[in-house]
């Protein structure tokens, strides 16, 4: 079975040099998504939130990396 992946481009969160992690709109925008996806699943709210990801594995996502959210797989 072949599952369709799609591809979201989420514009306006470029980070400078110095900072450890993302704006305080781009945060809440991020957990506005992770409500919306989670209320698809029947769920009150994500596991693994986009939030989380973002607060917590920042620096593996300026490196680079791939992180895992309960609904997207994450690439800064």
């Amino acid at each position: 079975m072949h599952i369709k992946t799609t591809r979201f481009v989420i514009p306006r969160h470029a980070t400078e040099s110095w900072r450890s992690g993302l704006s305080w709109d781009s945060q809440q925008m991020l957990r506005d998504l992770d409500k919306v996806f989670a209320m698809l699943d029947g769920q009150v709210e994500s596991e693994a939130s986009l939030e989380c990801v973002f607060r917590y594995k920042f620096r593996e996502l300026r490196d680079g990396q791939r992180v895992s959210a309960s609904s997207f797989d994450v690439r800064y």
